[in-house]
Formats: structure tokens, sequence, C-alpha cells
């Protein structure tokens, strides 16, 4: 508000003292502004008001104790709301070695909380294929004749990535990541 305040002031001010502001050009084609009118130019005026902003004239205010009371009386600009982010909670040591390959989400989660940042890294796709063979007689020959069949099994997993940052009780990042639901890597970096 005091900001506010002293601008309006210096505005109030400095529209007095500079009274009429003049536009023109001259022969080189440069563009002039000056307070007084060149004696052998045509020059027009120009209002130099900030946008917005009226004159003393304009609202009959013509004192410094009524510009003041006038904006005292205006609304105050709200400023927009700031979403403050969640604070880092990392991942202690005692937590982290409770940790192990294999486990599954929920039973992380269950021991260390929501991660302070996730990230889903897209789909593995995993491939698996399994061979049988079947040996039979050929009726029409009576030949011996062996049959194999391969059945492939191909499963898509989401890869999951769980990030505890470093705090000031314990310097290390921790990176989990999961495929298919279950813990496939840890990663445990000392922060520089």
């Amino acid at each position: 508000m005091n900001k506010l305040l002293c601008f309006a002031l210096c505005a109030l001010l400095s529209g007095t003292a500079a009274g009429e502001v003049y536009k023109w050009v001259d022969d080189d084609g440069v563009t002039h502004y000056s307070e007084k009118v060149p004696p052998d130019k045509a020059a027009r005026q120009v209002d130099v008001r900030p946008f917005g902003v009226e004159t003393d004239d304009d609202k009959g205010c013509h004192t410094i104790p009524c510009q003041m009371e006038r904006l005292q009386k205006q609304k105050p600009v709200e400023s927009p709301r700031v979403q403050v982010p969640n604070p880092v909670r990392g991942l202690p040591f005692d937590i982290f070695i409770q940790i192990e390959r294999g486990m599954t989400e929920a039973e992380v989660l269950i021991r260390t909380g929501k991660p302070d940042q996730e990230a889903i890294e897209g789909t593995e796709e995993r491939s698996a294929a399994a061979a049988s063979t079947v040996n039979s007689v050929n009726p029409q020959t009576g030949e011996r004749v062996r049959n194999t069949s391969v059945l492939r099994n191909t499963v898509n997993e989401i890869v999951k990535t769980y990030y505890y940052l470093p705090t000031l009780s314990d310097p290390f990042t921790t990176i989990l990541t999961f495929k298919g639901g279950r813990v496939a890597d840890i990663q445990r970096i000392r922060k520089l």
C-alpha cells in the first residue's frame, strides 16, 4: 500500500510540474518530445498519463489530501494464490534397509510412506516362449512324426520410479524402481 501511495504522489507531483508534452519530427525524420512547441515545426500534444490514470480535473479533486483519500478508498488488488509444494521427507536409513527386491509396491508404501516424487515411465514388454514336442505316427504313411508347437506369452509391465530426496538429517537420494508392481531396483546416492 505504501508503494502505491508513493507512486501516486510522484505521479501527481510530476504531472503538475511537467505540464504539456509535444511531439514533432525534424527534417532528418527524427522524432522529438518537448515541453515547448518548436517555432518552425508542426507539433501535436501528447497525453503522457499512464493508462487508466485520471487527472485532478477528471474527478474534481485538486489537493494532495483529496488524492490520498481517493487512493485509500480503492480496493486492493489480490495477488494469485501460490500452491506450496509438499515438504521433502526423505527416506531414513533404518527404513531403507527394510526394502528388498521383489517386495510389492504396497509393502513399500506401508513402510516408507508417500514418495517425494513419483514417475511413471511407461511399460516394459517382456516375452516368454514355451515349446512342447509331441511324437506321433502319421496314419497314412506309418512314419513317426515329431510335432513341435511354440507358445509365446507377452506381458506389458508398468515401470514406476519413486524418489525420496535428501534432507538435512539424511543426505541421500533413494530411488526405487518398480516393474509390474514389484521392486526391481534400489539405488541410494549420497548428495554431493
